[in-house]
C-alpha cells in the first residue's frame, strides 16, 4: 500500500494538512473517499500485479471493471457510507477492502 494514502483518521489529518499547505482545499470528507478508492484500486492491482482493473464510484458503492470494462464485482459499505465506515473502523474497513479484492480478481 502506498503511504500517500491514509489508512487512519491520524494518516487523513497528515494529508488533509499537507494538501492544505500545498493550496488544495479538500474537506475531510474528500480525503477519506479518495483514500477509500485508492486502497481499493491498490489491493486489486496487488492481486493481479499490475492495474488491469479499474475501481470506480456508483453511488456510495464502489465497482471494480475489467480491461473490457465489464463490471467484476460491486463492494458496498457496512453503514450509510464508506466514510462512515472509515471513521468507525478504518482497520476493519482496510481488511473488508483487500478482502473484497481477493474475491472479486479471483472470482474471473
Amino acid at each position: 500500500m502506498s503511504v500517500d494514502i491514509p489508512q487512519n483518521m491520524d494518516e487523513v489529518a497528515m494529508n488533509l494538512a499537507r494538501e492544505n499547505r500545498a493550496g488544495h482545499n479538500y474537506s475531510e470528507d474528500e480525503v477519506i473517499k479518495k483514500a477509500v478508492l485508492e486502497s481499493l484500486q491498490a489491493y486489486t492491482d496487488e492481486e493481479t500485479e499490475g492495474h488491469y482493473d479499474t475501481v470506480a464510484w456508483d453511488g456510495e458503492n464502489m465497482v471494480v471493471t475489467d480491461i473490457m470494462k465489464a463490471k467484476m464485482g460491486q463492494v458496498e459499505p457496512v453503514g450509510a457510507n464508506f466514510i462512515e465506515d472509515f471513521r468507525k473502523d478504518a482497520m476493519g474497513l482496510m481488511f473488508k477492502l483487500e478482502s473484497a479484492a481477493a474475491k472479486i480478481t479471483h472470482g474471473r
